[in-house]
């Protein structure tokens, strides 16, 4: 069996099937998705269409244009890395540096989240309603996809704040499409702990542990991966609590560099309602270059320096 050790650097255009379009008529429950599927040199086609998958209706606002470049490192192709999120800026809380990082590396990203974090007290500023914050921080979030210039961004309409009240198989369906469609050899989310120890985040946290298992096997070999996006200190004087993972447990870690660090600064700044919160939280100042990952069920000493360190090229 071949192991893939290193990632090449992206050179020329793949296109992949992005689905079949259904008709509109179904009575199943309702899911609706903003899609910002962006091809990486392309721009958004706003032809909107309805794809019914499983016992959800899903509807989709975007769809790719043209191709997307890749990197021949497993199969042919690069390595496709998914983020799964629960809230609009949890992908620049941190995250962003890798992200930058793994799409300089020449990997795709793709990032789902799963609600539009309408539900953040930072409405009452505005004085708007859960609505009105869902529109303004889905917008921000087309920011931040062109900011850190993702291969493609899905926002769903989970409920924010509520997940723990949801069918877990309603969010799991949902992350288990998403995979299906993605075909990542890597998955991210949240560890356990959840970083902040937000119900959201720890649902996300089982849920897409859940999915992975289900799908993982002979029948979906290039789902390879579980990773989960951790920090090991707690900065000080922060006014949220953080939850931490050990050293000892830490799979994954490398450096960002002066340029994802660049690019992490200005995802961030895509949240201009958050303005307020990221400027308390010193956000800008508390990460550093380190990333830290944990890799589920897997055990590096020494860590890996890449998330795609170790997964079969075949796949």
């Amino acid at each position: 069996m071949r192991v893939l050790r290193a990632c090449l650097p992206r050179h020329r255009n793949c296109a992949r099937n992005q689905g079949e379009q259904r008709s509109h008529a179904d009575p199943r429950p309702l899911l609706v998705i903003r899609d910002l599927r962006v091809a990486r040199f392309g721009v958004a086609s706003p032809a909107a269409h309805e794809n019914k998958r499983g016992n959800i209706l899903i509807i989709a606002g975007f769809s790719p244009a043209g191709t997307r470049a890749c990197s021949p490192t497993i199969g042919g192709e690069a390595v496709r890395i998914l983020y799964v999120f629960p809230h609009p800026d949890d992908e620049s809380f941190g995250p962003a540096r890798a992200i930058a990082a793994q799409l300089r590396a020449g990997h795709e990203i793709y990032l789902l989240t799963l609600t539009r974090g309408e539900a953040t007290s930072v409405r009452h500023k505005f004085g708007w309603t859960l609505e009105e914050m869902g529109v303004a921080r889905h917008r921000e979030m087309q920011e931040v996809r062109k900011t850190l210039e993702l291969t493609d961004l899905r926002v769903l309409s989970l409920p924010d704040g509520k997940l723990k009240e949801l069918d877990p198989w309603t969010i799991e369906q949902a992350v288990r499409e998403e995979i299906l469609r993605v075909k990542p050899h890597v998955v991210v989310t949240f560890p356990v702990h959840g970083i902040s120890g937000f119900h959201d985040h720890i649902i996300t946290h089982v849920t897409v542990t859940r999915a992975f298992l289900e799908l993982r096997g002979t029948e979906h070999p290039w789902l390879q991966r579980l990773a989960y996006f951790t920090v090991v200190t707690a900065p000080a004087d922060f006014p949220w609590h953080v939850n931490v993972t050990k050293p000892e447990e830490i799979d994954c870690t490398f450096d960002a560099s002066d340029a994802d660090m660049e690019r992490f600064h200005r995802a961030l700044d895509c949240y201009v309602t958050y303005a307020d919160v990221i400027a308390a939280t010193r956000i800008h100042e508390v990460f550093r270059k380190d990333v830290h990952f944990e890799i589920f069920r897997e055990n590096h000493k020494p860590p890996l320096a890449d998330l795609c360190d170790g997964l079969r090229a075949d796949a």
